[in-house]
């Protein structure tokens, strides 16, 4: 049985929905010529036709449309570049191409979604193998972002990382501190169960 079922953590489907419903909601789109807003509506029914890869080209030539008519800070192009994350994530399983998108929007190009960037870096580099560069992505959006509704589960993902490293007594005192600093998060039986589990190891 897989301790780590992925629904828990990546969650992608859950995250593209919100991002899907947030584009189509906020009205984003329209600081965008209207090229280049046909081809934001054509990526969103890409992704909801069951068709990522031609969403994610789709949404990058929005990108380099909207840089050539110099709107490349608008909000909207941060939400397309994290549709392009999350795609990369789950259904292209490109782990390292969401991992550079994510490097390269934290340097400048997030705006006000710099706290879902920072958390996804976290994700990407998870999802790699690179345990390592996981916990100090997921240590650097806890503090940077501390009032993130997904702090907790950040914390939670530190010892998952530590876990799979196969260093246990960090791995432990990671759990620890999603009782002890988010005493009613969702993750708190998680990561007592998984206290646990360690202790229980001979």
């Amino acid at each position: 049985e897989d301790r780590y079922p992925r629904s828990r953590h990546l969650e992608s489907g859950h995250e593209l929905s919100d991002l899907l419903r947030e584009s189509e909601s906020t009205g984003e789109a329209s600081v965008l010529p209207p090229v280049t807003r046909h081809l934001y509506s054509t990526a969103l029914w890409h992704v909801t036709t069951g068709k990522p890869e031609d969403a994610f080209l789709v949404l990058e030539k929005l990108l380099n449309r909207a840089k050539a008519l110099g709107v490349e800070d608008a909000p909207l192009l941060a939400r397309a570049r994290l549709l392009q994350v999350r795609l990369c994530l789950e259904p292209l399983q490109q782990a390292d191409r969401a991992a550079s998108i994510l490097r390269a929007m934290l340097e400048g190009e997030a705006g006000p979604h710099a706290s879902r960037a920072a958390f996804l870096l976290g994700e990407a580099e998870k999802a790699r193998g690179r345990w390592t560069e996981a916990v100090e992505a997921y240590r650097g959006f806890i503090r940077t972002h501390p009032k993130d509704a997904r702090v907790d589960r950040a914390q939670l993902m530190i010892g998952e990382c530590f876990d799979r490293a196969g260093d246990s007594r960090a791995a432990r005192a990671a759990y620890g501190l999603v009782v002890a600093n988010y005493p009613d998060s969702i993750w708190v039986p998680a990561a007592r169960s998984r206290m646990i589990a360690i202790d229980a190891k001979p």
